[in-house]
């Protein structure tokens, strides 16, 4: 296609986009919703489907410029266009749904409970405040004290076994944490099983293209391969031709000279024979 019918096309198509958009932005279906559930989105849409057929008209609108220049009709095309571009951002301002960050999960988890191990009693129980007595009913004997050992009595400030020993124990998980556990281990099970599936499909349909794309190419190969015979045989069948025409070429010529010299000799016998006949 040259520069002139390329220039052409473009003022034809400009033509005809210039009056689509005037008809789409003066048409006053702006407010009716293409969706019932969403009528923002759907007018958010359609403005910037318009606003990219506004862009690709301004490039034809240059293009028309460069090779006509500017004049009162391109300046007027430029103005409407001007005009329905403010008009449509507009809208899509207007119309342009705001994001909305989904609600977070950690509120939602309860925080675990740590459980408090119970403290150690320090006060002696009934059952073993008397050793020496159960055991003297079991009709065992009592175990003499050792005189050299001495009993040494509790003083406050000894270590408290309650205090000093650390809350080490493990706490017990509750059960909200092992259901939300449950449902992430399911649903990255579930995505996992998706990617893997979607993952075959493609291999499955790359395997096919790769199929089709060598048949493709044999085929190809075949017709270039034919093509290829053919232009082999017209050219040794034009060789042929042009030596043949080479010959002929040369017969013709040395023909054509006899031809010329038996005509001018005739008529040089004949001028010769009338110059006898005249003078003698």
């Amino acid at each position: 296609m040259t520069l002139t019918e390329q220039v052409r096309h473009d003022e034809i198509n400009l033509s005809r986009l210039m009056r689509r958009l005037e008809k789409s932005v003066s048409g006053g279906a702006w407010d009716e919703p293409h969706n019932d559930n969403d009528p923002r989105t759907s007018t958010c849409f359609k403005s910037l489907e318009a606003l990219q057929y506004v862009k690709f008209a301004k490039k034809l609108l240059r293009n028309v410029e460069q090779s006509h220049g500017s004049s009162d009709k391109t300046h007027q095309i430029r103005l409407s266009l001007k005009r329905m571009q403010d008009f449509l951002q507009s809208v899509k301002a207007e119309t342009t749904p705001k994001i909305q960050r989904p609600e977070p999960i950690l509120p939602s988890i309860s925080t675990p409970m740590r459980a408090v191990p119970p403290e150690f009693s320090t006060e002696p129980s009934p059952e073993g405040t008397n050793p020496g007595s159960s055991m003297s009913q079991d009709g065992l004997l009592p175990l003499p004290s050792d005189p050299l050992l001495p009993i040494a009595p509790a003083s406050d400030s000894g270590p408290n076994l309650a205090s000093d020993i650390p809350t080490l124990l493990p706490s017990s998980a509750p059960s909200t944490a092992s259901k939300s556990t449950a449902i992430l281990m399911e649903n990255s099970n579930a995505l996992q099983q998706e990617l893997t599936d979607q993952l075959a499909e493609m291999s499955a349909r790359m395997r096919r293209n790769m199929l089709h794309f060598s048949d493709s190419l044999a085929k190809d190969a075949a017709v270039v391969d034919e093509t290829k015979q053919k232009l082999e045989s017209n050219v040794d069948t034009m060789s042929e031709r042009k030596t043949q025409l080479s010959a002929h070429r040369g017969k013709s010529w040395s023909t054509t000279w006899l031809t010329l010299f038996v005509m001018i000799s005739v008529v040089v016998m004949f001028a010769t024979m009338v110059f006898l006949i005249r003078f003698t």
